[in-house]
């Protein structure tokens, strides 16, 4: 079954903010992804913290197929409650905290360059 994937970049123009997700590396591929990521969103559901799976952002490429590819955490990265989400993802070398994920912001200024992606004549060119 096919469905649209929202991504990373959309996300942050739509809420005018920059957005913080957890990126799934290749060594999450290796294990039970779905069982990986349950994991985590089992304890942002604990914390009442909504999340979302999407695709990640790429300038550079476009991608038509395929699945999600990381998790967007709906806390402001401007606020003091972010304080909740580096300490449980980023250990104190500044490494992963958790296997498989890495804790990503991206800004706003760089989602809204690519603006032209939320119009669906651009999807259109790559079908």
């Amino acid at each position: 079954m096919a469905w649209t994937v929202q991504t990373i970049d959309a996300l942050a123009r739509q809420l005018g903010r920059d957005v913080i997700y957890l990126s799934f590396s290749d060594e999450l591929w290796e294990k039970d992804v779905d069982a990986e990521i349950e994991k985590i969103t089992d304890w942002l559901d604990e914390r009442k913290i909504e999340w979302k799976v999407v695709e990640n952002f790429d300038p550079d490429t476009v991608w038509v197929e395929g699945g999600p590819s990381c998790l967007f955490i709906d806390i402001d990265p401007e606020q003091p409650d972010f304080a909740v989400i580096t300490d449980k993802f980023v250990a104190a070398d500044g490494s992963a905290a958790e296997p498989g994920f890495a804790l990503d912001r991206l800004r706003v200024a760089t989602a809204l360059e690519h603006a032209e992606r939320d119009d669906e004549a651009f999807w259109d060119r790559y079908v």
